[in-house]
């Protein structure tokens, strides 16, 4: 398609070779100012172009600019707060770090606070332990003085119970004197203290053997007053001529005792005095008188009718006691431990003040007598700490029967201490222990 501008320079030339020269001028004319037209809109369009295009590359180097601004802008931003950041760092660092030194003052003056404080504590601790040593240091002197004061009392009163352990030997019966007398015995004497307030006696009188073991009140130095006081009255009980019986020796023995430690039988008394086995033996006749006071009799005997070697244990609650020949056996058994009872009422004041019941009983040969206290049977050990009570004592005694009297001493002495020491426990011996065995 052609343009204004072509068309008009077309018809010019058109014009002008058909030589119409004003038409053809005119159309050039024409031609000329679109021409120039077009060249000026151009031009314009051009110029526009170049202003748009300046404008915009102004406008872009402003944006540019304005971009680089704003990244110096950001990045001095960036720097400025990297740079806030290190101060507010060596900002926080240097308070924590002046907080830490605070909290390290604080915690040095404490300790030296503390350290000043304890110091000053250990001085005073010092004078007063200072203080104390030399009191201690007194105290010390005045005990050592007291330790050696007692230690040279103990010795006399050792001493002085030594001799009078010397002096209830002396009074108790010889070992010559006993053998004469009794041929084959034993006798078990263990004093709880140096002195013991068990004692053995023994006498002769006429074709009478008379033996005695008592257990006097209390152990230790007044039990062995006691027991020196009951051999003296013993001793010139017998030497009476209206004394006949056994039971006749032990009632003129309490009132003695009575007598001596003038007892009335008052509330709130002491009730001093001693438990007693007494017997009167003829050796030619057999014959056996018992009296007791708390205290029993234990005769084992042999019947030669019995063909087994089983034993029994009897008590005197059965008829025909006087003679162990009119026992009515019916069983097998063979051996028999006869308990003869006493009294129970002691050598001293007591609620019950009867005779004494005088026991008369025909031996055999071979039979065997036991006289003794209670601190056998009443002996703490084992391996329950338990007593170890009359009916191991009576087993004991059943169980070895055929035994020497020597053998039968060593065995009883052995079994006992073996109770006393238990399994694991070492127990104290209770109380003073006297067993006196006699074979017919």
């Amino acid at each position: 398609m052609l343009t204004k501008k072509e068309i008009y320079e077309n018809l010019a030339e058109s014009y002008e070779k058909m030589g119409k020269s004003s038409k053809a001028l005119d159309y050039y004319k024409l031609f000329t100012q679109t021409k120039d037209s077009l060249m000026n809109s151009e031009k314009f369009k051009l110029i526009s172009e170049m202003e748009s295009k300046y404008e915009n590359e102004k406008h872009q180097l402003k944006i540019e600019k304005l971009e680089k601004e704003q990244q110096l802008q950001t990045s001095e931003i960036e720097k400025q707060n990297e740079k806030v950041k290190r101060q507010n760092t060596i900002i926080i660092s240097f308070v924590f770090g002046f907080i830490l030194i605070i909290i390290f003052l604080i915690i040095i003056y404490r300790f030296f606070t503390a350290k000043k404080i304890a110091y000053n504590l250990l001085s005073i601790q010092n004078v007063e332990i200072q203080h104390k040593n030399e009191e201690i240091i007194t105290q010390r002197d005045i005990v050592v003085k007291q330790k050696n004061y007692i230690e040279e009392i103990h010795k006399e009163v050792t001493d002085s119970i030594n001799y009078a352990k010397n002096l209830q030997s002396a009074i108790l019966p010889e070992s010559d004197f006993i053998k004469e007398l009794l041929h084959e015995y034993f006798i078990i004497f263990k004093p709880r203290n140096i002195v013991s307030g068990d004692f053995y006696w023994i006498s002769k009188r006429r074709n009478w053997t008379l033996i005695a073991v008592a257990d006097c009140t209390g152990h230790g130095v007044p039990g062995a007053f006691m027991s020196m006081l009951g051999i003296s009255y013993l001793n010139e009980i017998v030497a009476k001529d209206e004394v006949q019986t056994a039971s006749q020796v032990l009632n003129y023995l309490r009132l003695n005792i009575i007598k001596s430690l003038k007892q009335k039988g008052k509330t709130g008394e002491q009730k001093d005095g001693m438990d007693i086995a007494f017997v009167a033996l003829n050796m030619e006749t057999l014959e056996l008188q018992f009296a007791g006071a708390n205290n029993p009799l234990y005769i084992v005997t042999q019947s030669s009718e019995l063909l087994s070697y089983e034993l029994e244990v009897r008590d005197t609650d059965f008829q025909n006691f006087q003679n162990f020949k009119n026992l009515e056996e019916h069983t097998n058994q063979r051996f028999v431990l006869q308990e003869v009872k006493p009294d129970k009422m002691p050598i001293a004041i007591h609620v019950r003040m009867d005779d004494f019941k005088n026991n008369e009983i025909k031996l055999n040969k071979s039979d065997l007598v036991y006289l003794f206290s209670d601190g056998y049977a009443d002996q703490f050990g084992g391996p329950k700490g338990k007593k170890f009570l009359y009916r191991q004592f009576k087993e004991l005694l059943i169980a070895n029967w055929n035994k020497s009297m020597t053998e039968q001493k060593e065995i009883l002495d052995n079994k006992i201490e073996d109770w006393i020491s238990g399994n694991e426990i070492k127990y104290e011996q209770t109380d003073d222990i006297t067993v006196l065995g006699l074979r017919i």
